[in-house]
């Protein structure tokens, strides 16, 4: 689910504990980060030694704990130890396993959503938030969390429309995958594989823009158009093990999408 798209310097890999019952959001107005504690892990906790804990630490700790034991409270407890160690990339998957577990759980639809808004996955951010909201309206963190993804969705778009006033002797590669990267993050598959191909017009051999083609089709579930982008990309750059991972990806996601379906019976 983490944003796999390549910047065209850095590539992007897909990622795939111990205050059991804790929540965490940014209150966007005011640059405090609040922390809630279910009342079941109160007399386990200790805010003020919390306070205190190295965040890389406590990470270590979580992530040992969920491995060995993979419950949902570890789970959701690893992805507020990846918040907090400011790597929100990392809690994107134990998030997601924690819901497998627990669907409607309030504080880990918000914590999901609070990861994928850091990491500009901000369409998600909207989309978690507002589950967590329906599965309890009085959760403030998650009003919070809604609003900043969505003041974050604002700013792209008045991104993008500043970028669309480029004149066309300037849109170069560098232009191109800005913007395809910048409808990437609110969502926008199909344009931003638009602008994808505009890189494609001037270097029909770019490898990442194939790749980032791939992984919105992943997105879109268009499983077909994914592989044959990604399968180009590796034919370019066989040696990127980014383009090999997205393929597996994609070929993982087709097989849980088919598996979905089920067979009608005659």
């Amino acid at each position: 689910m983490e944003n796999n798209q390549n910047t065209g310097t850095q590539p992007f890999f897909k990622n795939r504990k111990f205050i059991i019952g804790v929540a965490i959001a940014v209150v966007v107005l005011t640059p405090i980060l609040l922390i809630v504690i279910n009342k079941k892990a109160a007399t386990n906790a200790n805010p003020q030694a919390a306070a205190t804990t190295d965040a890389g630490a406590k990470l270590d700790s979580a992530r040992l704990l969920a491995d060995a034991n993979p419950t949902f409270d570890n789970l959701l407890n690893l992805g507020v130890a990846c918040i907090e160690a400011n790597a929100p990339g990392q809690a994107i998957n134990p998030l997601e396993r924690a819901l497998e577990i627990n669907p409607d759980n309030a504080i880990a639809l918000n914590n999901l959503g609070l990861a994928c808004t850091m990491v500009r996955a901000v369409d998600k951010g909207i989309k978690y938030c507002g589950m967590a909201l329906e599965q309890d309206t009085a959760f403030t963190l998650a009003k919070n969390n809604l609003n900043w993804a969505k003041s974050e969705e604002k700013k792209i778009q008045a991104e993008i429309d500043s970028m669309q006033k480029e004149p066309q002797e300037n849109r170069t590669i560098d232009y191109f995958t800005k913007l395809g990267l910048s409808y990437s993050y609110i969502g926008k598959r199909a344009k931003s594989n638009e602008a994808y191909s505009g890189i494609l017009k001037i270097d029909e051999k770019n490898a990442i823009a194939y790749n980032n083609i791939g992984c919105n089709y992943i997105e879109m579930k268009q499983f077909d158009n994914a592989k044959e982008a990604l399968q180009k990309a590796i034919a370019i750059s066989p040696d990127v093990q980014l383009y090999k991972n997205n393929l597996a990806w994609a070929q993982d996601e087709e097989k849980k999408s088919k598996a979905g379906r089920g067979v009608i019976a005659q």
